[in-house]
């Protein structure tokens, strides 16, 4: 399992700089054999950093919540019969 996050480019730049129109935190988890998407979750008015800790049938993360000025954590539980 590979787990990726991206941040949306247009939030660049100095930390803070975005608004949260512009800022977009995309999560993924990918299939590490096939290449599969098996989830992908958009969290908008977020940005970066974002930090993980990928387990045997969990993933959480956390970002910056742009419009309430505080940090947020997402928990998801890996698809049934992945990796």
């Amino acid at each position: 399992m590979i787990f990726v996050a991206t941040v949306n480019p247009k939030s660049g730049g100095l930390s803070g700089a975005a608004s949260p129109e512009d800022s977009t935190v995309v999560a993924y988890l990918i299939d590490s054999v096939t290449g599969q998407i098996l989830h992908r979750v958009t969290h908008p008015s977020m940005q970066g950093p974002v930090h993980a800790v990928l387990s045997e049938n969990w993933v959480v993360y956390h970002y910056f919540n742009l419009p309430n000025h505080q940090y947020e954590m997402s928990l998801n539980p890996k698809p049934q019969g992945a990796c």
